[in-house]
């Protein structure tokens, strides 16, 4: 597969305070000449999440219930994405999703074309971290080409890439929900296909509402497109 374009889906809630920054992430992102659609997120307060949840085939499976209504709605708001991912029809776009608290970290200057190039040179490939913690960044990692990094777990799925056959099978293997979808994707997703799971080298996005969705008691970041 040769992948020669990008395409962007923002997750976000309607009505909240974070939307203006999303349209403008918008306009940026298609300034650069990557088609990007905003999907309305899902949110607890305004819909039964666990009913929309129950309705496509997956079970609340937390044992202690920790699992709280915002979390699922923002799996729900991510699976969402996986659903148009799978359904793309042309076969040279990669699509990335963002999260709502989002935006480029140097709008002058932002090309993630060259991204493509190396993702091209890879026998797998699968999926592309875009966005990492700054407190989970290591020291010396493995590169793999000029612009990619070898995969390692992070909390905070804010800007990532997946591939439409990936989000097929992110959407046919999850049956239960028991974890935040970070927690999803980095434990159990991503693991079992590490050799096709790749992070970008430079930093392309910033991370807005990063100390807002800070967890006291946890001592974690949250990826959460409401908080």
């Amino acid at each position: 597969m040769v992948y020669k374009k990008w395409k962007a889906y923002i997750l976000s809630v309607p009505g909240s305070d974070r939307r203006s920054n999303v349209e403008n992430l918008k306009v940026l992102l298609e300034t650069q000449g990557i088609p990007t659609e905003i999907l309305d997120g899902f949110y607890y307060k305004q819909i039964d999440v666990l009913s929309e949840l129950y309705n496509r085939g997956i079970t609340y499976d937390c044992p202690d219930k920790s699992l709280s209504l915002s979390q699922i709605d923002c799996f729900l708001s991510h699976r969402q994405a996986w659903e148009r991912i799978q359904a793309e029809e042309d076969p040279e776009v990669l699509s990335i999703i963002i999260e709502n608290d989002i935006t480029l970290l140097d709008p002058e200057n932002f090309s993630i074309d060259n991204l493509l190039e190396d993702i091209n040179q890879q026998d797998k490939f699968h999926s592309i971290i875009l966005w990492k913690h700054p407190d989970q960044m290591r020291d010396n990692p493995l590169h793999k080409t000029t612009n990619l990094l070898e995969f390692y777990y992070q909390w905070g799925l804010c800007v990532y890439g997946i591939t439409r056959e990936l989000g097929c099978d992110i959407l046919q293997s999850i049956k239960k929900l028991r974890n935040p979808v970070d927690q999803v994707l980095f434990q159990d997703i991503f693991p079992k296909i590490s050799s096709g799971i790749f992070m970008a080298t430079t930093e392309h996005f910033k991370n807005l509402g990063r100390l807002s969705c800070f967890d006291n008691e946890n001592r974690k970041f949250k990826s959460l497109i409401w908080s």
